[in-house]
């Protein structure tokens, strides 16, 4: 048998929660920088912005929506520039985050809720007609349906409406991170997603948190004539891919 190896060193197996891991700041950023752009608005969102949106809507979904370890969160939208935060919110608990293509109709969507066992979900406005009859579909009330973006529509709230407010609710308040164990990281499922279904049925892949955090020491390491604080990547593909 060959062994093929890297010409790139073993790097650290980072045994943490991803969220953990994501904020652990190894290059000193500073909690001003941005990280993400709106290319089309500008809206920008700074890592400390970042870091503390996350931690309020992993509150939200435990206080206001009763989320616990283990439930999984559905996400259907386009690409938006709080997807991150949305998505990496019930990883902080150890829930679980599915992302569903923005091109299914109401048959798919209302399919992989149900394979995936979503208990809530965020959709873009544009697609709440079909987050609407997918949810249907399989009993998922509609008061646990919510919105990118600061509107109201049609009655549905955005999902920023229920954050904690920061003018009364000290960081103390907040969800911590889960401290996940070494086989805990393996095992602890942290997003589903879903394969492309050209021979039948779309599959849920379950990653781990440890998938998450191999996978970024792996691009890090790869990527190592890069400067921190000095690239921009150019974010274009789907984000729920």
């Amino acid at each position: 048998m060959t062994i093929y190896r890297s010409h790139l060193p073993d790097q650290p197996v980072p045994y943490m929660n991803a969220f953990s891991f994501a904020i652990s700041n190894p290059n000193n950023t500073p909690d001003s920088y941005p990280i993400l752009i709106d290319g089309a608005t500008k809206q920008t969102i700074t890592f400390g912005q970042w870091k503390l949106n996350t931690l309020r809507w992993a509150t939200a979904l435990q206080k206001s929506l009763n989320f616990k370890r283990g439930d999984v969160l559905a996400l259907f939208s386009f690409n938006q520039i709080d997807y991150s935060i949305t998505m990496f919110g019930p990883l902080v608990f150890a829930g679980i985050t599915t992302t569903v293509n923005s091109a299914y109709n109401a048959d798919e969507l209302a399919y992989q809720l149900r394979d995936s066992g979503a208990t809530a979900m965020v959709t873009h406005p544009e697609l709440l007609a079909i987050a609407r009859e997918g949810a249907r579909k399989v009993g998922l009330p509609e008061e646990r349906i919510f919105l990118y973006g600061d509107g109201v529509v049609d009655g549905f709230r955005p999902y920023t409406s229920l954050l904690p407010p920061l003018e009364t609710t000290p960081e103390s308040e907040l969800v911590k991170p889960v401290v996940l164990d070494a086989r805990e990281c393996k095992e602890t499922t942290a997003l589903i997603c879903y394969s492309s279904g050209t021979t039948g049925r779309s599959k849920g892949v379950e990653l781990s948190h440890l998938n998450f955090t191999v996978n970024a020491v792996q691009v890090v390491a790869f990527d190592g004539d890069l400067k921190a604080h000095d690239n921009i990547a150019l974010s274009v593909l789907p984000m729920y891919h």
